[in-house]
């Protein structure tokens, strides 16, 4: 091998393993799952016991027809030691207009492509009968570069009808740990909950 190959083999094998190691895993330590009941029946089912590697099931069967879906999304961190939370990004999303054009938010759209790998997601109109499935495994989503290692909550309220009334909502709370300090996290959560 020609020794300007080798080099810049080296460094790129040098560049992924730091990559790698400078990546987010998100832990979920605690949710919230909340429908609509006059719009839908919702349900939510946690598969796996090592944080790690758990998905969650969500579920969603149509009751009433939803024309639109007004979606607003939320990134907060811990501050103040502790005693409140500040906003990262807030995004207001068309939801029916997202799945139709899925590259019209970036961002949005990495969280979105890795959900609908393992979900079943119809577009709108939505009818009585029609049923909607996310498969949500936090570990494989990407997290932005700007979310810092700390405890972050990630909230996502659903409404219909110009936004005046809540279809669903949901609030997850997470701890975003680089790779070496998962096992750290881990056994501090495991010794909170044998107490």
């Amino acid at each position: 091998m020609r020794p300007h190959m080798m080099c810049m083999f080296v460094l790129f094998s040098a560049w992924w393993v730091i990559a790698i190691e400078m990546m987010l895993y998100p832990i979920i330590t605690h949710y919230d799952f909340r429908g609509n009941d006059k719009y839908i029946n919702s349900s939510i089912v946690v598969i796996g016991a090592n944080p790690l590697n758990k998905s969650f099931i969500l579920e969603f069967f149509v009751l009433r027809t939803i024309r639109d879906a007004k979606i607003v999304l939320t990134l907060s961190v811990r501050a103040f030691d502790g005693v409140g939370k500040t906003a990262l990004f807030t995004r207001f999303v068309d939801g029916c207009e997202f799945i139709r054009r899925p590259n019209s938010d970036r961002l949005i759209k990495a969280f979105y492509e890795e959900i609908t790998k393992h979900s079943r997601i119809k577009r709108c109109p939505y009818y009585p009968g029609d049923s909607i499935m996310l498969n949500i495994t936090p570990y494989s989503l990407a997290m932005p570069s700007f979310v810092p290692e700390t405890d972050c909550f990630f909230d996502v309220k659903t409404f219909t009808n110009a936004r005046t009334e809540l279809i669903f909502e949901t609030h997850w709370h997470s701890t975003m740990t680089r790779r070496e300090n998962v096992r750290k996290v881990l056994s501090k959560a495991h010794n909170v909950k044998t107490r």
